[in-house]
């Protein structure tokens, strides 16, 4: 069904396999959700999947198990970031209008509210905003005035990360050139030069202790 594009049939082919699986697997229960959320992610509808991706870490169970490094509450935290990572991705997908683009900047804020998250992550939440999909305008004046609000809420959402992520300079600096700012963009390039290279300088040192 999914391959030819039966949509219908192969979502409600997955959700029965997920009801049947609630009680001996939730861990299973939640896949065939994840699957849902893929499935209408594939064919467009991101609202759907958004939902089925949500549905999904609900599922998961957060067992506490010894062995691992992480505790139950924060396993939990990670597999909803991961859920509203997704669903933010679904936004990102396909044409790429300004109500897409208000929905995906809002999942992604969503994910960004959580401790340690990894930097592809972050990275992915950047990029989406950088694509500065403003959607359709009237007349190029309005895509020009657009388009720089959507970078000065940008800037002022890494700015916020910076500090803590030092790569994140190199697209303050990005932004920066683009809203025609060359010497703040200079002054954001520098402090990515002075502040990585002094980070990651100091994780390699530490690494080779621990070695």
């Amino acid at each position: 069904w999914w391959s030819r594009g039966d949509v219908t049939d192969a979502a409600g082919a997955l959700v029965r396999r997920s009801e049947a699986l609630k009680e001996k697997s939730a861990t299973l229960c939640g896949y065939y959700l994840n699957e849902v959320g893929r499935l209408y992610t594939t064919f467009g509808d991101r609202q759907k999947a958004a939902k089925f991706f949500r549905l999904a870490c609900e599922a998961v169970p957060d067992y506490s198990y010894p062995k691992y490094e992480h505790s139950a509450a924060d396993r939990r935290d990670m597999v909803s970031m991961s859920g509203l990572a997704l669903g933010a991705a679904a936004w990102d997908c396909g044409v790429l209008d300004e109500s897409c683009a208000v929905q995906a900047a809002e999942f992604w804020k969503s994910v960004l509210l959580y401790e340690d998250i990894p930097f592809p992550v972050t990275q992915e939440a950047i990029l989406s905003r950088l694509a500065v999909h403003a959607g359709k305008r009237t007349n190029k004046s309005e895509v020009v005035t657009c388009a720089l609000d959507w970078l000065g809420e940008c800037a002022d959402f890494l700015i916020r990360l910076a500090e803590k992520m030092p790569r994140l300079y190199h697209y303050l600096s990005l932004v920066a050139a683009l809203r025609g700012r060359s010497v703040e963009s200079r002054k954001f390039h520098k402090e990515y030069i002075d502040k990585y290279r002094n980070f990651a300088s100091f994780y390699s040192l530490s690494a080779s202790y621990r070695h």
